[in-house]
């Protein structure tokens, strides 16, 4: 807050609000130096009403694109961005503000994931595969391939996600959660040769967004190869890097080559988990924590300068 130096006070924003709710948050944005909005649900409202008076910074992470619309409605003073091609399409629909467009990907909590996994020697890989994910994933998709490649996989998901083309086989299994269990899931990581981060397709939308994101985490946190659909924004980096394979989204022959040759060429396999661990090296939640707070104080002292 404005009046407290070196401290951080947070106020979570959540659920469906009124008009006057934005009001309320207007007002309340006078007591702090920076509004963080990480799921860009109050910078249309804010945009609006910071044009009367700005009484403070904004901050606003952009997921989805194309940006066109958001951008031309808003003014924060800070857009972030999951990889350099999404900040390279705001450039393109409105070059104006690029001097307030930034990079931050997110990085893993290593930390975390080695006090949460205790290791008792490296444990057997009993899956080929193993898929967690629930936003825009193509787990009909997944389901196909593994039975066409007869492939050991797990699935992790609310039941409501259940594949429709399920069957209980010894190919597919699939584990349900009504509620996110990280110990569960981190187990049946550990125990997964390859992390499967397939995503739909959709007509006039190229890149995903965010999506997979967290499993991507998983993956370079636990040293895991990835498969992944071409149409997430760190596919450029599996190819660059050689974390794994990509395959083209929607398309079920494709995803089922890239399955046979990580699951049957175990040399390729271990290459990737090696490129893994390599990459993780310099990847840290504390190097994203720096990005970002470098980014916050430099629009504090900006503020700062025009008093």
């Amino acid at each position: 807050m404005k009046e407290n130096k070196g401290y951080i006070d947070f106020l979570l924003w959540t659920g469906k609000k009124t008009a006057l709710d934005f009001i309320r948050l207007y007002f309340l944005c006078f007591k702090y130096d920076i509004v963080f909005d990480t799921l860009c649900s109050v910078t249309k409202q804010m945009g609006i009403l910071f044009r009367l008076f700005r009484p403070c910074r904004l901050v606003t992470i952009l997921h989805h694109p194309p940006f066109t619309k958001i951008l031309r409605l808003t003014r924060s003073d800070a857009y972030l961005f999951f990889d350099d091609t999404y900040l390279d399409m705001a450039v393109k629909d409105m070059p104006s503000m690029k001097e307030r467009y930034h990079t931050i990907r997110w990085q893993p909590d290593k930390v975390w994931y080695a006090e949460k996994l205790i290791k008792k020697g490296q444990p057997e890989d009993e899956y080929d595969f193993i898929d967690n994910g629930k936003t825009g994933r193509d787990h009909e998709l997944m389901a196909e391939a593994v039975y066409e490649t007869n492939s050991r996989a797990i699935l992790i998901n609310h039941p409501d996600l259940r594949p429709k083309n399920y069957r209980r086989s010894g190919c597919l299994t699939f584990i349900e959660q009504l509620r996110p269990d990280d110990m569960a899931l981190l187990r049946f990581l550990s125990r997964s040769a390859c992390v499967l981060i397939p995503c739909k397709k959709k007509e006039g939308q190229p890149l995903m967004g965010p999506v997979g994101s967290t499993s991507f985490m998983d993956a370079i946190a636990l040293g895991k190869p990835i498969i992944c659909s071409d149409n997430l924004y760190f596919a450029g980096d599996v190819r660059q890097y050689g974390l794994g394979l990509v395959y083209k989204a929607g398309h079920k022959e494709s995803l089922s080559d890239c399955m046979c040759r990580m699951k049957e060429d175990t040399v390729f396999r271990q290459t990737c988990a090696a490129n893994m661990r390599q990459y993780a090296e310099d990847k840290s939640i504390k190097n994203y924590s720096h990005e970002l707070f470098a980014i916050f104080h430099r629009l504090i002292e900006l503020s700062l300068i025009h008093i």
